[in-house]
């Protein structure tokens, strides 16, 4: 699938981009990259996970549900990422589009949240100032 101008820009300007903050978000040992304005940005991603899982609880879809649904997306998503890692040495620019990239990030959130995994090495956000 052909990327947009924008998705190139925006995956070739992480190393390069004046950002105040560069960040990793893991997910079964694997990173996937965002740049950032302010820690707030952060923030929204948190609250975005959190009513994810308060409309699933309202739409009738049990913790275990979102649980296995967030996981699957992200499995889906890593597998992408990884084959890219294997072949590069790390996860290439451009791997996931921009709404993959912000799925990955609020499901990790979302299963940071609900318990189902731990901010360890292998999991959770990694986030440095520029």
């Amino acid at each position: 699938m052909a990327q947009s101008t924008n998705q190139k820009e925006y995956w070739s300007s992480f190393h390069s981009v004046k950002a105040s903050y560069k960040a990793m978000m893991y997910y079964e040992g694997t990173p996937c990259p965002m740049i950032l304005t302010s820690v707030d940005e952060v923030k929204l991603f948190e609250t975005g996970a959190e009513e994810m899982i308060i409309v699933g609880l309202k739409t009738g879809n049990s913790i275990k549900d979102q649980i296995a649904l967030y996981s699957g997306q992200n499995g889906n998503l890593h597998t992408k990422l990884e084959i890219s890692q294997l072949k590069y040495g790390v996860p290439q620019a451009g791997t996931l589009n921009l709404d993959e990239l912000k799925l990955w990030w609020l499901n990790c959130f979302a299963l940071l949240r609900l318990k189902a995994i731990k901010s360890d090495d292998n999991y959770g956000l990694l986030i440095f100032q520029c």
